[in-house]
């Protein structure tokens, strides 16, 4: 007679056995199994979770699709894909109707709720998603870009003043804590009316410092979740409730809500972001949950700096280290125009040169680096004419998609002149880049940034001589765990003659 031992044994070891079974054809004959990829990963998200963590995910990914192809299974339930100008549409553009968009891999992007207590507006619901979108498209259209633009003249002017104290002393500085306090100094004024002062002291704020804070942290989570994600939850709620951790993110929190309570209280006397978004929210017939405008608020007032911040960090030290293309478009822009006051918009987006040297240092370096992942709903989805089942993560991988040989001739060199029409590279994918993503969840603020990013850079090379310095050398040696975590960019920079700052 089975005693009642032996009896659970025997039924834990057909278990086992079954899962064992069940999980090997998965992973040698079930519908992702025509993927070509490493094998390993077809079994266990171990190895996509062990790059996450390294920070070196882009690198790995890169070479393991120049190896297997422009489509990888880089786990039992994920697929990358090399983009293209059909692949791009295909994934996180619009279907039949908005509804049908392939929805966020909420084991991403449920990581900001659950580290801030925010309910990420950017990834909510379809019907939801589209109203909160309208109205942010609405504050950053064209005509409210131009309305702002002298708001954005003023905070260039006041970089330049802080940045020329440092070159009269010929000192050598990280240029990316300008690039950092300017962009948050200007964002938090522009949604808020509120100057954040991080010009003042020309050093890092404090969403900077809770950011890099948090990073491997959130790779970490990221990566728990791959594997289990109740699992990778409690991991996280444990981390960001450790005393001084979470002493740090309310603060972070309570900040943000405490300004915007205050803007709220006390509108100002010239419009913002804020005085459009609310002004069409009264006209909407589909009511703005509170929790998902503060939120929206918060992401507008972080994310975005964080953005624009990466993205002039790669633009300055690839232009600064490449003396041909720097001399040339510095000419063009001191010829163009006489002065800082001088500047426009409007002029600055005709000049071709400084719209290519933007555009390529977006292609290599992009933001972010990885997937913005997807998943296939409960009837599936078809891409490229395969069927992918329910339930499995996939996308565009951004740095494989912009270093690929198939995509960019010399992809991994510095080649503005590649979006100039240049001969050379008349073969190049130009169309694959799509930095600010495509579809009904593409940047808001896209206009914006490109406002910005080619007023900083044009200020910058009216009034001073930038060489990047010998500790600048090691600054492609990046890591990224979503996002980057920025090197310093230490550069010489001089007064120039003749200029609007002198």
């Amino acid at each position: 007679m089975i005693s009642t031992i032996d009896l659970a044994v025997l039924l834990l070891c057909i278990i086992f056995v079954w899962l064992a079974i069940r999980k090997a054809y998965h992973a040698t004959r079930g519908p992702l199994s025509a993927f070509p990829g490493p094998r390993l990963c077809a079994w266990t998200d171990l190895p996509q979770g062990y790059w996450k963590v390294t920070g070196r995910e882009h690198e790995i990914m890169a070479d393991i699709h120049s190896k297997y192809g422009p489509v990888v299974r880089i786990g039992p339930r994920h697929l990358s894909y090399i983009g293209t100008a059909t692949i791009w549409p295909e994934i996180y553009g619009e279907r039949v109707g908005y509804i049908n968009c392939l929805p966020k891999d909420k084991r991403l992007y449920d990581l900001i709720e659950d580290c801030f207590g925010w309910k990420d507006s950017l990834a909510a619901a379809p019907d939801d998603h589209k109203v909160i979108r309208k109205l942010v498209v609405s504050s950053f259209s064209p005509r409210m870009n131009k309305h702002f633009e002298p708001r954005y003249k003023g905070w260039m002017k006041k970089m330049v003043d802080k940045l020329v104290r440092k070159a009269e002393q010929a000192e050598v500085l990280d240029l990316g804590k300008a690039f950092q306090c300017v962009a948050v100094d200007l964002q938090t004024d522009l949604v808020l009316s509120v100057d954040a002062e991080s010009l003042k002291t020309l050093d890092y704020p404090p969403t900077k410092v809770v950011v890099n804070g948090s990073l491997q942290g959130v790779a970490v989570a990221h990566a728990l979740r791959l594997f289990s994600p109740s699992v990778g939850r409690a991991v996280q709620k444990t981390i960001v409730n450790i005393p001084h951790v979470r002493k740090l993110l309310d603060n972070f929190a309570i900040t943000l809500s405490n300004r915007i309570d205050a803007r709220l209280a006390n509108p100002p006397p010239e419009n913002d972001v804020l005085t459009e978004v609310l002004r069409k929210s009264e006209l909407s017939p589909v009511p703005i949950p509170r929790d998902q405008f503060y939120s929206t608020t918060k992401i507008l007032t972080v994310a975005g700096p964080e953005a624009m911040t990466s993205a002039m960090n790669t633009i300055g030290y690839h232009l600064f280290q490449e003396p041909g293309t720097f001399k040339t478009l510095v000419n063009q822009i001191r010829t163009r125009f006489q002065k800082q006051d001088d500047l426009s918009v409007e002029a600055l987006s005709e000049m071709d040169l400084l719209t290519a040297v933007i555009k390529e240092g977006h292609r290599l370096y992009p933001l972010p680096p990885g997937i913005l992942p997807r998943c296939t709903p409960k009837e599936g989805a078809w891409i490229q004419g395969v069927w992918i089942p329910p339930n499995n993560s996939l996308g565009v991988h951004q740095w494989a998609t912009y270093r690929s040989e198939t995509n960019f001739l010399d992809a991994n060199g510095y080649h503005p002149e590649r979006w100039m029409g240049d001969p050379k590279f008349q073969n190049d994918r130009l169309d694959c880049v799509q930095i600010f993503s495509v579809g009904a969840r593409r940047c808001p603020a896209e206009i914006f940034s490109w406002y910005v990013i080619r007023l900083v850079f044009a200020s910058l090379l009216i009034n001073f001589d930038i060489e990047l310095a010998e500790e600048a050398s090691e600054w492609p040696q990046q890591k990224s765990y979503w996002i980057w975590r920025t090197r310093p960019l230490m550069c010489k920079i001089r007064l120039a003659k003749n200029t609007g700052a002198n």
